[in-house]
């Protein structure tokens, strides 16, 4: 019989995750997905934020020392850099702090925008050689910019940060019937005016009085800037034609077609006329309602956790009031489904996409009931449960709605960055 000794080793099998890990929870009933919409204005803030630091990063290398010091005053990168290196803690962004904290997150970044507009302005200066001052409109979402309302004649500078070149529409609030717009070259550009939507005014109250909206379209080369001319031809009390009441049975341009449903004013299908493909598409704005915690769990529905009551949400309205703006431009169906919820369906000539352009709030509170609202698509398409995201574009994501969620046990403190 031998002396020597025999041992073991079993190394226990561990699971191997190898889908998506969200969403996830610590406790039951603690699923970690209020954060990503708390806050939403933050959010579309730091996002509109890092777009000019983009800008103002490309354009401080362009221009060397004399963007940071010019025409325009003292300017540079730094300082919205760092306040959008601040913006990305996981109570930032993600909207689970409190609100004298987010306010000091907004005013950060609104001092780096401060820093970086001048830097900017320097460097456009030098190279179209025009030291004319430059002023930025940053709530074009509401239909305000003094410059636009109370000029006659004004530039509007368009710049690309984007290695490609790009075509969109420019949406400026404009007090005029009439306009004239030329490109960099001086050739003319189609431009409509169109009233400014009851949906925009509502929110807009008193920060500005801008009765239209002056539209044209841009084209911007890759990592450059074009100029184009804008002056007032008419100013009419009369102005253009208001929205016609009712949703017209279709919409479409050279590729894309979208109907409605007469009864109820709400999509009904949308087609590819290219491939010549068409899906039934619904879309509609719904509620859940918010928890306040239970026999079950005391969590409740808040910043960081998502715990309505129920599965199914309440439909907002089962119709909306549809007004229609039909002009060579592009073609817009308003939908009003309540007081506090709108849409604008909007399809441009010669665009690829549908636009959804939708207004919620403020949210009614005072029947003592919390309310987390959403937009819904439903659809014929056969799936099988798999959807994809994206992350800032750059990468594609697979899920399955039928993947059981992520519960890590006890003692997590804070959610992955966003």
């Amino acid at each position: 019989m031998s002396s020597e000794s025999s041992v073991l080793l079993v190394t226990p099998r561990r699971p191997v995750k190898t889908d998506d890990f969200f969403p996830y929870a610590d406790t039951p009933h603690s699923f970690w997905t209020g954060y990503f919409s708390s806050r939403p204005a933050l959010k579309r803030y730091e996002r509109k934020s890092n777009g000019l630091l983009q800008v103002c990063n490309q354009l401080e290398v362009l221009g060397g020392a004399a963007s940071r010091r010019g025409p325009h005053g003292s300017g540079d990168s730094d300082t919205l850099r760092r306040a959008m290196g601040v913006a990305q803690h996981h109570d930032a962004v993600a909207g689970t702090e409190k609100q004298h904290v987010a306010n000091d997150y907004a005013q950060r970044l609104a001092s780096g925008w401060a820093h970086c507009e001048p830097l900017v302005s320097n460097v456009l200066s030098v190279l179209s050689g025009s030291v004319s001052p430059h002023s930025y409109c940053g709530s074009l979402n509401i239909s305000v910019c003094p410059v636009s309302e109370d000029n006659h004649q004004f530039s509007v500078t368009v710049y690309n940060p984007m290695g490609s070149a790009v075509s969109w529409s420019v949406r400026l609030p404009v007090n005029g019937s009439l306009y004239s717009v030329t490109d960099p070259r001086g050739q003319p550009v189609d431009s409509q005016v169109v009233p400014v939507s009851n949906f925009t005014r509502a929110v807009r109250r008193d920060r500005g009085y801008a009765a239209y909206e002056l539209v044209f379209p841009a084209r911007v080369p890759p990592l450059g800037f074009s100029t184009y001319s804008v002056s007032l031809l008419q100013r009419s009390w009369q102005g253009p034609p208001p929205p016609q009441p009712g949703a017209p049975p279709s919409i479409q341009n050279e590729f894309v077609k979208v109907t409605f449903d007469p009864d109820t004013g709400l999509l009904s299908s949308i087609s590819n006329l290219e491939t010549q493909q068409t899906l039934r598409l619904s879309q509609n704005f719904y509620w859940y309602n918010a928890s306040v915690g239970n026999s079950d769990s005391a969590q409740p529905s808040g910043a960081y956790i998502f715990r309505p009551n129920t599965s199914s949400p309440f439909p907002v309205s089962t119709r909306a009031q549809t007004f229609t703006v039909q002009t060579p431009l592009f073609q817009e169906v308003y939908q009003e489904f309540s007081p506090w919820v709108s849409q604008v369906v909007r399809l441009p000539r010669g665009g690829h996409q549908l636009e959804l352009e939708w207004t919620v709030g403020p949210i009614p509170v005072g029947d003592g009931l919390g309310k987390e609202v959403i937009s819904r698509f439903d659809s014929d398409i056969n799936s099988s449960g798999l959807f994809y995201t994206d992350s800032n574009g750059r990468e594609i994501l697979e899920r399955s709605s039928d993947v059981p969620s992520l519960v890590i046990p006890g003692g997590i403190s804070d959610p992955p960055g966003i």
